[in-house]
């Protein structure tokens, strides 16, 4: 995650990626991940890009946490939001929701970061508020005791 925020800020300086730990996690272990690095990182990296790209002041919110055996992070922005009519397609290959005019893209990121996701037996889900935020959650098994 923090590589991802690293490489988005290199390319968009004016993106802000503000990102927070659960203070219930205390130990490195839940949130242990076994998967393939790159696939997770571009996956991660794709929901940073797109939460600043549509937000209105560039920035996106990503907190972590540890729950039920389960690293959980969520991706919010503000912003235009998504139209509930357009919730069950935003992770259809070359969707494209309004909310995307004007923006740069071919409407398959999403689409890859569900496969990454599902790949690694985890889970995407997605929220919004018209006009105001989004909300993207990832869940993915945890390889720890707690």
């Amino acid at each position: 995650i923090w590589e991802g925020a690293r490489e988005i800020k290199r390319f968009h300086a004016n993106y802000q990626i503000n990102l927070t730990l659960a203070e219930t996690i205390d130990d490195d272990t839940q949130l242990l991940i076994r998967g393939n690095l790159q696939l997770l990182k571009a996956a991660v990296t794709n929901l940073l890009e797109n939460g600043c790209k549509y937000a209105d002041n560039h920035r996106v919110d990503a907190h972590i946490r540890h729950e039920n055996k389960k690293a959980v992070i969520e991706f919010k922005n503000n912003g235009k939001g998504i139209q509930p009519q357009e919730l069950p397609y935003v992770f259809e290959p070359f969707y494209r929701g309004k909310n995307a005019q004007g923006q740069r893209g071919q409407g398959i990121g999403l689409s890859l970061v569900k496969n990454i996701i599902e790949l690694h037996k985890g889970n995407i889900e997605v929220t919004s508020e018209p006009g105001t935020s989004t909300c993207f959650t990832i869940f993915l098994p945890c390889e720890c005791e707690a």
